[in-house]
């Protein structure tokens, strides 16, 4: 008895964050897939290594790792010892607080701004400052 050879055809697919990604199209290479998946609805991909493939199954699965940088900053020593997940995750912490800050800053620069413009003389609008309308300021 002889044994009989068989052919496969294993599909391609993508793997990204954990997310099994089906191949868009067979005739793109695994870098214009990931292109292509960075134009329409994942621009974080736009820098992405393509790394694979890997079988699994019937599969070919090439995984995005998407490569972050520090865009000129020294790198963080307490950071890089932590998981990618907690890096980012502080990393949007830390955008929020800047965020905050910027506005609590406007806000307060328009809660002081009204003072410097309350007195008109003869219908001409001066600006006065804030010692001219609450003498006890300063």
């Amino acid at each position: 008895m002889s044994k009989a050879l068989t052919k496969t055809v294993l599909e391609r697919a993508f793997e990204y964050a954990g997310v099994l990604l089906t191949d868009p199209d067979p005739t793109m290479t695994p870098t214009h897939v990931r292109d292509f998946l960075a134009a329409t609805g994942r621009p974080e991909l736009t820098s992405a290594e393509v790394r694979g493939p890997e079988q699994r199954g019937n599969q070919l699965v090439y995984t995005l790792h998407r490569v972050t940088g520090t865009k000129g900053r020294e790198p963080d020593r307490k950071m890089s010892a932590l998981p990618p997940r907690a890096i980012s995750v502080r990393r949007a912490i830390d955008k929020l607080e800047a965020r905050v800050k910027a506005q609590t800053e406007q806000v307060s620069l328009s809660l002081t701004a009204p003072l410097c413009a309350l007195a008109t003389n003869s219908g001409e609008h001066r600006n006065l400052l804030p010692t001219e309308v609450v003498p006890w300021v300063g």
